[in-house]
């Protein structure tokens, strides 16, 4: 099979996580946000996604369906950002950014938020999550030995979460989202029965419960263990899943150095027997991501009023599933800028 290495240009709304998702409204009036210019390296296997904005992540044609996804390359350039405005009289913020903070899982919904403090109870942060960059899926990724026909898989919904619950670090947070695929034909190559057939649609309801702790260590540690578990409702029963995540992340504050982690593993239980492998799905998840933020020694500004710093990134996410068809794995390597406002 052929493999590519094409350029792969991002310009999307994508938020760092810690930095934003769990910080409380900004203190200072007006506009506020931030900037990442970056660069680097992606290396994946998937089964699942077609295409993510104009790049294609699998190959349109395979061979078989008992194997695991060829690997694709590609060079990477981001230019995430963020913008909010913040109503300080009425401790009030609005924003536009995003929810998922992995680039590489090709999930990345959008979100339009607002968040509002709330006395001593908490601040309260509600959303509008919707799919902000065009991805598709294979309408029937089983088929072989033919060009496969991608089709768009859009997916819209709410989130609702109470932070800083009583003045404390906790955070519980509720999200849903309904999936759609424009055209799903999933297992029509395989001269399915028809109630075999139902067992793979895709389209569903995703409901996300989350909750997390922010710990602080003479303010410049902070470690926010997290807990969450997403019933995953698809039509199709053999696609219908229950997830299970945990994960630490933890922030490391030095005079001209910034260090962030984010560590998780999960696990995923299948609903119904697969009607092409005779047997339950079954995924194992790991995942880590490290940043570094090194201020610049000349003080240099750009988009702001703060000196923007350099940012080296490393990611990693793979998921072992007991059908190898479903096993996706990905690299990520970054450098770039990053400024806020």
């Amino acid at each position: 099979m052929r493999k590519s290495i094409p350029v792969y240009f991002v310009f999307i709304f994508l938020s760092l996580p810690l930095l934003r998702a769990q910080e409380p409204i900004p203190n200072s009036k007006g506009w506020n946000g931030y900037v990442r210019l970056g660069v680097g390296y992606l290396h994946f296997r998937n089964n699942q996604v077609a295409q993510f904005m104009s790049y294609r992540l699998n190959e349109t044609q395979i061979e078989s369906i008992d194997e695991v996804p060829t690997p694709q390359n590609t060079a990477l350039l981001t230019f995430p950002l963020e913008i909010g405005y913040t109503f300080v009289p009425y401790k009030t913020h609005i924003f536009i950014g995003n929810q998922i903070e992995d680039l590489i899982r090709f999930d990345v919904p959008q979100q339009l938020g607002f968040k509002q403090r709330l006395w001593s109870f908490g601040t309260l942060h509600t959303g509008l999550l919707y799919t902000g960059l065009p991805t598709k899926v294979w309408e029937d990724p089983f088929l072989t030995n033919a060009e496969r026909t991608a089709t768009a898989r859009t997916a819209f919904g709410y989130l609702v979460a109470l932070d800083q619950i009583g003045g404390s670090g906790f955070r519980v947070q509720y999200a849903y989202r309904d999936v759609r695929l424009k055209t799903e034909r999933s297992g029509a190559s395989l001269n399915l029965v028809s109630e075999d057939q139902a067992l793979l649609d895709r389209n569903g309801a995703m409901h996300s419960v989350k909750i997390w702790y922010r710990f602080f260590f003479q303010q410049k540690h902070r470690v926010s263990p997290e807990l969450e578990l997403i019933s995953d409702k698809r039509k199709g029963e053999a696609r219908s899943r229950t997830n299970y995540h945990l994960a630490v992340n933890y922030i490391r504050n030095f005079k001209k150095l910034m260090f962030i982690s984010n560590a998780r593993i999960g696990w995923s239980t299948y609903d119904a027997v697969h009607p092409v492998y005779g047997v339950k799905q079954f995924d194992r998840k790991y995942g880590l991501t490290i940043s570094t933020f090194v201020a610049n020694p000349w003080n240099y500004k750009l988009f702001g009023d703060k000196p923007w710093r350099f940012v080296f990134t490393v990611g990693y996410n793979y998921v072992d599933a007991n059908i190898e068809f479903y096993q996706q794995r990905g690299l990520m390597l970054q450098t770039g800028l990053f400024t806020r406002w």
